[in-house]
């Protein structure tokens, strides 16, 4: 709970971000100088190409965040309980990756960009603070529990276009009322 940084030594090649679990103050991390497979930006730690997103410290005060138009790409697991309120996806990322904001207490409002295709399982569950998704992407696939556990979510706005729901993908959550379009198999 105490660790507020982090230095990726050079002979660091692998690891998975949930290490950080349960390391709510962690702000800060390095990565030693041209390190073959990591980079970090403003503290958001990347692969060396900057195409994916690895781990968001989960201890930024940022009350949002816009990712980066390189990023093509996120791992499943980098914003696990963040203290962010808005994410802004990058115009090339075509798939929100499976918990990916997993338990996130403050994000309220979520928008759906065209470009994104799929939403993995779990990608959003438990994220009590979720009032309203817009979803403005053709042929997008939400994954089953997607939206698990949102329990102030009142309002989703899906698209005709969209060709699957998952099981459980709205389970749990506060809506009243759902229109399912007519294009979903």
């Amino acid at each position: 709970e105490k660790l507020s940084k982090i230095h990726i030594p050079k002979r660091l090649k692998q690891f998975d971000s949930n290490i950080f679990e349960g390391c709510y103050n962690l702000k800060e991390i390095t990565v030693a100088k041209d390190h073959e497979k990591y980079q970090v930006k403003e503290n958001v730690l990347f692969d060396k190409e900057g195409k994916k997103l690895l781990f968001y410290p989960r201890g930024l005060q940022n009350e949002y965040y816009f990712i980066p138009s390189t990023v093509n790409e996120i791992d499943s697991d980098a914003f696990i309980k963040p203290l962010i309120s808005s994410l802004y996806f990058s115009n090339d990322l075509n798939t929100i990756s499976e918990n990916m904001m997993f338990g996130n207490k403050y994000l309220t409002t979520l928008y759906i960009p065209n470009t994104i295709k799929t939403i993995e399982s779990y990608s959003f569950a438990m994220s009590e603070s979720l009032e309203t998704v817009i979803i403005d992407s053709e042929n997008i696939v939400i994954g089953s529990k997607a939206f698990y556990g949102c329990s102030s979510l009142k309002s989703i706005t899906i698209p005709d276009s969209v060709t699957e729901i998952g099981s459980y993908a709205f389970y749990s959550t506060g809506l009243t009322s759902i229109n399912i379009p007519s294009s979903v198999t």
